[in-house]
Formats: structure tokens, sequence, C-alpha cells
């Protein structure tokens, strides 16, 4: 099989959709709120925490580093990787949550970022448009 064919074969099982998250929020500079996304593995591969290659995490898509920059992380896996699953695996059909907190920056302004699931080491999942806006005032 081509090597094409064959990394099309294996990325084929991960999938997702994104199912509802947390409302945008006006926040004041340096306040931390907690947020939340849901996807469903809409793949035929299990999400496994903990296992490279398998584990599902919340990255801002492009691997944007500036919220990082900015003072934004809260207790995130690294600068643009914020969350990974709350359950330990999550099955096809099975329904993630992620959640995660963010520190306002410190000028006034309103804020977008935007989220993908991705699946380290393998494939980033769907780009389905998921972004927050973060008022700062």
């Amino acid at each position: 099989m081509p090597a094409a064919s064959l990394n099309q074969g294996l990325l084929a099982g991960w999938h997702s959709t994104w199912q509802g998250q947390s409302p945008y929020l006006a926040m004041k500079p340096g306040q931390v709120a907690d947020f939340w996304i849901r996807f469903s593995n809409s793949g035929t591969e299990t999400w496994q925490r903990g296992v490279w290659g398998r584990q599902a995490n919340l990255g801002f898509n492009g691997d944007n580093k500036l919220p990082y920059r900015l003072g934004m992380a809260v207790n995130w896996l690294w600068d643009d990787r914020i969350a990974t699953t709350t359950a330990e695996t999550v099955a096809p059909g099975e329904i993630a949550e992620f959640r995660f907190s963010l520190r306002a920056p410190i000028y006034p302004g309103t804020y977008r970022f935007d989220l993908r699931p991705v699946i380290d080491g393998t494939t980033w999942l769907e780009d389905q448009g998921v972004f927050w806006l973060i008022a700062v005032n």
C-alpha cells in the first residue's frame, strides 16, 4: 500500500463533532474563569487519556501561542494545549468534556481564540469553527 494511502487509513478513525460550550464572558483584567466544551467522538478510535497518539487534547487552532504569551494560562497542559478529556476513555459515540481555566489579559479589549481538538502525535481533528470571545473591561 502506498504511504499516502496507509496514512489516510490510519487517520480515518479520528473524528469529532462539536456538542456545545460554555458562554462567552465579560471579564476584568486578571480575572480567572472556568470554561467547558464538549465534543462527541464521531470516529472509530477510542480516545485514551495518558496514551500518546490516542489522547484527545484541546488545542489552539494552528498552535497559536498568543493566549499563553498574554498570560492567560491557568494549569494548561502546555502553551498551546489547554486541556484533555475529563474521562479516562471516550469510545466512539460518547461525548467528551474538556474543562479549563483562563486568566483575562491585563489590557482591555475583545479577545478571540479558536480551538480545535487534536490527537497529538496522530492528527488534528476537524476544524469546526469553535471559538470563544472574551471581553476584558
